[in-house]
């Protein structure tokens, strides 16, 4: 027997839902007075009886999610218990028609025009489509208002296999002009008909390669972005133009490569002077005629001195404005007339509306390894800038994962390594948990057209030797039976956020675990305040600390003294202050950071005492024959930075870095997790083969291990 059908069911509200990666549409029951409802979340209605969409309503997606609720509910006011919907059923829709996408949903009928630009480069304008938008600013073009066109530097053939990539669109969809345009000053577009017309056709672009089941190729993306460009500058012309400097073996190679390139990244050890190619390279272009807006450079605060020291010395004809300190606002009207502008990563958010009002020949990022997290501030402020060149400058390119490559290359040229989802599932993941070796060429290759790196055993053998030591030591009674005490709380504790979460989610525990365990090692006093009674020998490392002191200070030694913890270095300074020891500090609380530098340099005083995040990169402080880490970092490139801060270029003094790790302790397992993050750098960087280093949850139990375990 059939089952008897419902006579009176009610339709449903939503019909159906489709989205296009940009906008919903949406086909709804008509409602009187739900069109107010829908265009005060820019919505439109499509009337033209031959769209597929016909009596569809188009809606930004922003526009729709943030307050879907609110829509739902003003609809169901208005509905009145017509139609049928709850709002499950409602967010359902909108949920399957994202997780399914139409890339071409909206594209029907859209025309895009391409036309080459005298100076160089396309315009590109047409039909309105969120996009075509996304496009071009992905390729770094600028709006012009007043042709309602987007100005972007790369061939018509790349731009239309873009917007086909992105859209779906077919090859009918784009008129590809002849005729040259010239962008006049006032914004506008004119046809430049004394200007011989030129093709902009081609070959067809290459087919790439079907990939393994093992090997997932992200070489489409060598068809949605912009090739690596090489300016007009030849080798010959460089050669000349240097001839005026007093340059080390090794720098007119690093000023080629960033003079020959749109987007480069010069990665050279800490100390080969980055800083002073930079400024020969900046130089070069102005003599050349091409610094017609000025080079951005965008820094860690403490760097700010630094740069303009260096460029009185080397560069004096070039101007050099500081966009810091209590008169920085006043000097934002000077932008223009100056050569170099610096900035902070800091301020460089804050300023971010005065920065992007006028394009710069030049963004340059020193110490780039600062927006190895692209969803921080600075990350997000650098990508608005316009440039017709962007550069990164740091020794430390990878530090922890490749997930901080990516995020440096989306600045230089996104889409060159794919999207984050897609790098993940290409290199990342294969490359750090399955040590392939395969993707970990094939990801050296992609990168090595942008990547100029040099180690200061290639190409400064004139340094004197540098020897690391690791001294051992012992834990004081207290800090025994203290630290062991901790570590059976913390495992229990982590052990059972883990079952509770799983290891993914119980990072912030972990870490403060690890925190709290580290701090032990350090000193009793770190943890609490109920320690006052404690005294520094009841730190078996600060007693082994005074004592090495005076050994070295009885030699002539000159220290450089870092520590993660500022409450440490508090500790440390109390030390000295009591057997009447000279010292400056700098931590990320220091004003004034010249002057600890110049006293230290002028050889005033034995030591100088510095946080690892605030002086731990770009100082020159050759004047220190001796590098001190207290406590080590899980990241060994930052420790390389920090004592590299002597082991540099003017250097002439044999230079001893010592590290004083707690034994038997966390400490003496995180030198483990730094040779194995060591490894993965040296991998992609320089060739051969990586270890491979995912922390497992057997991992982190050996982290919480006993003494001597």
């Amino acid at each position: 027997m059939s089952r008897p059908r419902l006579m009176n069911r009610r339709p449903e509200l939503l019909s159906n839902a489709i989205f296009d990666g940009y906008d919903f549409g949406l086909q709804l029951q008509f409602v009187e007075g739900a069109n107010r409802l829908l265009l005060e979340r820019d919505g439109f209605y499509l009337r033209r009886s031959e769209h597929p969409l016909y009596r569809y309503w188009r809606l930004p997606k922003g526009k729709l999610l943030a307050e879907l609720d609110l829509l739902f509910h003003g609809l169901m006011e208005l509905v009145d218990g017509r139609y049928a919907e709850s709002w499950q059923s409602f967010c359902q829709k909108q949920e399957a028609a994202q997780a399914a996408p139409d890339r071409q949903a909206f594209t029907w009928r859209l025309v895009f025009r391409i036309a080459p630009l005298a100076q160089g480069g396309i315009l590109l304008s047409g039909d309105y489509h969120p996009g075509m938008v996304a496009v071009a600013r992905r390729m770094r073009g600028i709006f012009l208002g007043h042709s309602r066109s987007w100005r972007i530097d790369a061939s018509a053939e790349l731009v239309r296999s873009n917007l086909i990539l992105e859209l779906g669109l077919s090859e009918e969809q784009f008129e590809i002009l002849d005729t040259v345009q010239e962008l006049l000053s006032d914004g506008t577009v004119a046809p430049v008909e004394s200007i011989t017309r030129i093709s902009l056709g081609g070959p067809a672009q290459e087919q790439v390669a079907k990939a393994s089941e093992d090997e997932t190729s992200a070489d489409v993306y060598l068809a949605a972005v912009p090739s690596i460009e090489r300016t007009e500058y030849t080798d010959a012309q460089i050669e000349k133009a240097l001839l005026s400097y007093s340059l080390l073996d090794h720098q007119p190679a690093g000023i080629r490569h960033l003079l020959q390139r749109t987007s480069a990244l010069l990665a050279d050890d800490m100390g080969l002077g980055k800083t002073l190619q930079t400024l020969a390279h900046i130089l070069c272009e102005k003599h050349a005629g091409r610094l017609t807006q000025p080079a951005l450079i965008v820094m860690p605060t403490s760097l700010i001195p630094n740069w303009q020291d260096e460029a009185a010395r080397f560069t004096p004809e070039l101007r050099v404005l500081a966009l810091h300190g209590s008169k920085r606002r006043a000097q934002f009207k000077l932008i223009g007339a100056h050569d170099i502008v610096l900035s902070t990563y800091a301020l460089l958010p804050r300023d971010l509306k005065v920065l992007t009002a006028q394009t710069y020949h030049l963004l340059i990022l020193d110490e780039a390894q600062n927006i190895k997290n692209p969803r921080s501030k600075a990350a997000l402020a650098a990508a608005q800038v316009q440039a017709r060149q962007r550069l990164c400058l740091t020794g430390t390119p990878l530090e922890n994962h490749l997930g901080e490559l990516w995020s440096l290359f989306n600045f230089l040229m996104p889409g060159w390594l794919g999207d984050s989802k897609s790098f993940n599932r290409d290199y990342r993941v294969p490359i750090e948990k399955h040590a392939n070796e395969q993707r970990l060429a094939h990801l050296r290759g992609r990168i090595k057209p942008f990547v100029l790196r040099r180690k200061k055993a290639q190409v400064a053998r004139e340094l004197p030797p540098k020897t690391e030591i690791t001294h051992w030591v012992e834990l004081s009674p207290a800090q025994r039976d203290r630290y062991e005490t901790l570590r059976l709380a913390m495992d229990q504790k982590v052990r059972a956020e883990i079952a509770r979460q799983g290891l993914a989610r119980s990072q912030i525990v972990i870490l403060e675990a690890l925190l709290r365990l580290r701090q032990a090692c350090c000193d009793l006093r770190l943890l609490d305040s109920d320690h006052t009674h404690l005294k520094s020998h009841d730190s078996g490392k600060l007693s082994a600390l005074l004592e090495m002191l005076d050994e070295l200070f009885a030699e002539g030694r000159r220290v450089l003294l870092f520590s993660q913890f500022t409450s440490m270095l508090a500790l440390i300074e109390r030390e000295l202050q009591a057997r009447r020891i000279d010292y400056v500090k700098l931590t990320g609380s220091t004003q004034d950071r010249r002057t600890p530098v110049e006293r230290f340099q002028s050889g005033e005083l034995p030591i100088f005492l510095i946080s690892l995040k605030a002086g731990g990169a770009g100082l020159n402080l050759t004047a220190a024959d001796t590098v001190i880490h207290f406590d080590p970092w899980w990241n060994p490139a930052a420790e390389a930075q920090a004592s590299d801060r002597a082991y540099r270029i003017g250097q002439d003094k044999p230079v001893f870095v010592y590290k004083l790790i707690a034994r038997g302790s966390v400490e003496e397992k995180i030198q483990l997790l730094q040779q194995a993050k060591a490894n993965l750098a040296r991998g992609v960087l320089e060739g051969g083969s990586q270890a491979q280093w995912q922390l497992s949850e057997d991992d982190l139990a050996a982290l919480f291990a006993p003494l001597g375990a």
